[in-house]
């Protein structure tokens, strides 16, 4: 089971560095999480919405913060949550063209 769990990391991340390449992220072996980065203007809780309303659920990072320091924007993934490959790659390519080609409801919002 686990040589398993262990070649479906891989794999999964295999398909993230695809779709993210060009991107800001960090992702370590092994693991089933990835912070990726979006550019200003993007606040991370507003990127997580915007990725919601496109049908994929990040959580921003900075809920994962302590104390009263403002951390880096950014939103963590989990490719362990969705059901298959499949799922990984359209909700990765899903949140890649968020921040390659923005969100015009986002953008009409912010002044």
């Amino acid at each position: 089971i686990a040589k398993m769990q262990r070649n479906e990391i891989s794999a999964r991340q295999q398909i993230a560095k695809s779709v993210l390449q060009g991107l800001d992220y960090e992702m370590h072996p092994g693991s089933f999480n990835i912070l990726l980065y979006p550019p200003e203007p993007w606040r991370d809780e507003e990127f997580a919405l915007a990725a919601k309303e496109s049908g994929v659920l990040v959580i921003p990072a900075s809920v994962f913060a302590i104390g009263r320091s403002s951390p880096r924007h950014a939103i963590r993934i989990c490719l362990g949550a969705a059901r298959g490959q499949d799922m990984v790659e359209k909700g990765l390519k899903e949140l890649a063209s968020l921040i390659r080609y923005g969100n015009n409801a986002y953008a009409s919002s912010v002044v």
